[in-house]
């Protein structure tokens, strides 16, 4: 996955990054461990921000010894060994992912379906906020994607 950030990162050449993925909540580390329904949102970022919550506790920092296993995990090396700006915003979710498999082999995507994730309007209003926050450095007031029916 390594070699695959690396290229998008040198190919884009961003001046700040903002990436979206998920953490697993019945996994991760706490001395108080949250419920599903009360999980917050997290980030983890490659500049000193990363150590308190967002203003109106509209993210935690993703702490240690919790770990990043995704892609998300390669951009965010990538980004910090070259000094650039990112922050990955994780949702919280309810499921432990699947580990890597052994070897490679043609996908299957029939696992797909059972990680099936319906996060509430109010949660992915806050992640659009906190991406649009990161990847521009305003301060998002509203939702700038709502598309109310």
């Amino acid at each position: 996955m390594h070699p695959y950030a690396e290229k998008i990162i040198n190919t884009l050449q961003p001046s700040n990054t903002a990436l979206l993925d998920s953490y697993p909540v019945p996994t991760y580390a706490s001395n108080d461990p949250p419920s599903l329904q009360d999980a917050p949102i997290r980030y983890l970022s490659t500049t000193s921000t990363n150590t308190e919550p967002l203003p109106n506790g509209a993210a935690h920092p993703f702490s240690p010894p919790n770990l990043i296993q995704s892609a998300s995990a390669s951009f965010l090396a990538i980004l910090s060994i070259k000094q650039l700006p990112g922050t990955l915003i994780l949702l919280p979710s309810p499921h432990i992912p699947h580990p890597a498999p052994r070897t490679i082999a043609p996908a299957n995507f029939l696992h797909l379906s059972q990680d099936d994730i319906e996060w509430s309007t109010d949660t992915i209003r806050s992640a659009q906020d906190l991406l649009f926050q990161f990847a521009t450095g305003e301060l998002a007031g509203l939702p700038k994607w709502d598309h109310t029916p």
